[in-house]
């Protein structure tokens, strides 16, 4: 998953990021129609609220 990939890469570059700016930066790459649809929610602080989102909108896309 896309998400793990992130914050194995900045793990193995030792970037110097907390979670939560990861997570943020993963949110600013969002597709604007996905963003639509997570503009309601919360926004994620954390890696497990990145996969509470994940689920969330592929959910959304499965059911439309």
């Amino acid at each position: 998953m896309y998400i793990e990939q992130v914050f194995r890469a900045a793990d193995f570059l030792a970037y110097k990021a907390s979670g939560q700016q990861l997570v943020y930066r993963i949110v600013m790459k969002f597709h604007p129609s996905i963003l639509a649809h997570a503009d309601f929610l919360d926004k994620p602080r954390s890696l497990k609220d990145m996969y509470h989102i994940a689920g969330l909108v592929d959910e959304t896309f499965t059911v439309a």
